[in-house]
C-alpha cells in the first residue's frame, strides 16, 4: 500500500514540476540562458534519480519517472529559436551527459553508498565524548560492523556483475 501511495505522490509532484519546467522553457529568460539551464537540469535529474530511488526503493518503479525527466530535458532543448541554437544546445547536452555518465553518476552512487560509514565516523569524531556503558559500546560496534558488511556486500555484488558483463562480451 505504501509503495502505491509513494509512487502516486511522487508522480504527481514530478508532473507538476515538469509542467512548470515546460512552461518556463517558453520564456525569454530561458532562451537567453539555455546552456546554463541545460547543465542545471542535468544536475537536478541526477539528484531526482537519487531522491526518487530513496523514496520508492525500487528501480522498476523509479525508471519510468527518470525517463520522463530525461525526455523533458530533450523536449526543452528542442524549443530553441533557430537551428544553430538547437545544434549547439544539443552538443552541450551531449557533453554534459558524457560527464554525467563517466564521472558524476558513479561518484554520486559511491557517495550514497559510503554515506552511512562517513556519518558514523563523523558521529564518533565530533559527538560529545561521554562515558558509554559496555552495552552501548557493543551496540555501537555492532552497528559499525553492520554498516561495513552492507557496503562490502554491495561492492561484492557490483564486482560480480561487472565480471558477468565482461564475460558476456
Amino acid at each position: 500500500m505504501w509503495k502505491r501511495a509513494h509512487l502516486i505522490w511522487g508522480s504527481l509532484c514530478l508532473e507538476c514540476f515538469l509542467l512548470w519546467l515546460w512552461e518556463f522553457s517558453y520564456s525569454a529568460y530561458f532562451e537567453e540562458n539555455v546552456y546554463f539551464f541545460i547543465v542545471i537540469f542535468k544536475i537536478m535529474q541526477m539528484l531526482m534519480d537519487v531522491v526518487m530511488g530513496d523514496l520508492l526503493r525500487e528501480h522498476l518503479m523509479n525508471a519510468p519517472l527518470v525517463v520522463i525527466i530525461e525526455v523533458t530535458e530533450i523536449l526543452v532543448t528542442m524549443g530553441a529559436s533557430d537551428f544553430m541554437d538547437f545544434t549547439f544546445s544539443y552538443f552541450v547536452e551531449l557533453c554534459v551527459m558524457l560527464m554525467e555518465r563517466l564521472y558524476l553518476d558513479p561518484g554520486l552512487k559511491q557517495l550514497t553508498k559510503l554515506w552511512p560509514r562517513w556519518h558514523m565516523l563523523f558521529k564518533r569524531k565530533f559527538a560529545k565524548r561521554k562515558r558509554l556503558t559496555r552495552a552501548q559500546k557493543q551496540a555501537e560496534e555492532l552497528e559499525w560492523r553492520r554498516i561495513n558488511e552492507e557496503i562490502e556486500l554491495e561492492v561484492g555484488w557490483e564486482r560480480s556483475s561487472e565480471l558477468v558483463t565482461t564475460l558476456a562480451w
